[in-house]
């Protein structure tokens, strides 16, 4: 049963019980779902569409009850935002940044192990008689193992989220004439 349903089932059985004391006001279940139906219809009349996310930019207080139901009514998304967020948090969230923030830094971490396994199988063939001071175990089934695997998220990666993808390439690409950039200066090189 989803959230909206419990409401109107709700309503229907129970319209004049209490379901919300706020404000000093008491709402029934019967008053709620018509509070949110009316605002369901209009956000539906004004181009609301299923699955799109609104943003409720509300203190706690009835009104923001009512617009959780009827943004669920009407097929959205809902999204609470306290009218105390910061700026910089609140450009974050409007923005959509975090899917994309989230999904370069999957990109990174999963490229970081794919590289660091592709590193431990190219030492041990280059240098098979260093000493290690530690030991892969299963080595090489293990290693190879999580490379091929990591190796098919990120083609799965790039195949399914091209736009963040290329950014995290993008970005992976930039990072390395900067190391090198950091690496000179330290050596005291150039």
């Amino acid at each position: 049963m989803r959230v909206e349903d419990f409401l109107r089932n709700s309503a229907r059985r129970l319209p004049a019980k209490t379901a919300l004391t706020a404000g000093g006001r008491q709402f029934a279940y019967g008053e709620l779902d018509d509070l949110s139906d009316r605002l369901a219809a209009a956000l539906a009349a004004r181009g609301l569409k299923r699955g799109e996310r609104v943003v409720l930019f509300m203190d706690n207080a009835w009104e923001t009850v009512v617009s959780i139901f009827a943004v669920l009514k009407a097929g959205g998304v809902f999204c609470p935002v306290n009218p105390s967020t910061k700026a910089a948090k609140l450009a974050f969230i409007l923005t959509d940044s975090y899917n994309t923030v989230l999904a370069i830094v999957a990109f990174f971490f999963v490229a970081n192990y794919a590289l660091s396994f592709l590193s431990v199988l190219a030492l041990r063939r280059k240098e098979p008689d260093t000493p290690r001071p530690f030991r892969v175990p299963g080595y090489p089934f293990t290693p190879a193992l999580v490379l091929v695997a990591s190796i098919a998220f990120l083609v799965g990666a790039v195949i399914g989220d091209k736009a963040n993808s290329v950014r995290a390439l993008v970005l992976l690409g930039l990072s390395y004439p900067i190391y090198l950039g950091v690496r000179r200066l330290r050596l005291g090189v150039g």
